[in-house]
């Protein structure tokens, strides 16, 4: 895989943090300790692609910072996307 070419913003950094920031949202509105797992996992799971990125020389720190902060941004629309159209439940009975 080449490394040289355009880096900012990271791409997977983006991406990873996009599909993570929904998800760890759900592990704090849910409280406990299945919850708290999924946080822990999911952040450093987030965490560790980015130093990786930068660790293979594919990225700088900056690249990576930028691209989280990006990814996170879209994964926060897409949460509050979700959460505003979601449909009423039925009531029991």
């Amino acid at each position: 895989m080449p490394t040289d070419g355009f880096a900012m913003p990271s791409s997977i950094a983006a991406l990873t943090a996009e599909a993570a920031v929904p998800l760890i949202l759900y592990g704090v509105r849910r409280a406990d300790a299945v919850g708290g797992l999924v946080v822990v996992v999911l952040g450093t799971g987030t965490a560790m692609v980015g130093a990786a990125m930068v660790y293979l020389g594919a990225h700088w720190v900056s690249d990576v910072f930028v691209g989280w902060a990006l990814g996170a941004a879209f994964g926060l629309a897409a949460s509050a996307l979700v959460h505003a159209i979601r449909l009423p439940r039925r009531q029991p009975g």
